[in-house]
């Protein structure tokens, strides 16, 4: 459909379109696509920093031995 998603096309795009850019399909889909995993990326960040500070895969009712 489009050439390559980056944000480098869609400045190309729109230096040569100007305004006129907002109506073009191929800068409409890189617009989407760069809005789509921009998402994604921070919904792995979260999920992430969730993991990392929350550790849910850790009882809380677990103790430490010592030996004697």
């Amino acid at each position: 459909m489009a050439a390559f998603c980056t944000e480098s096309t869609m400045m190309e795009i729109s230096g040569k379109l100007g305004i006129a850019s907002l109506g073009n399909a191929a800068y409409l889909y890189n617009q989407k696509m760069n809005l789509l995993f921009g998402a994604l990326q921070v919904l792995i960040l979260m999920i992430t920093l969730f993991v990392s500070i929350f550790k849910p895969w850790k009882s809380k009712k677990e103790t430490k031995k010592t030996v004697v």
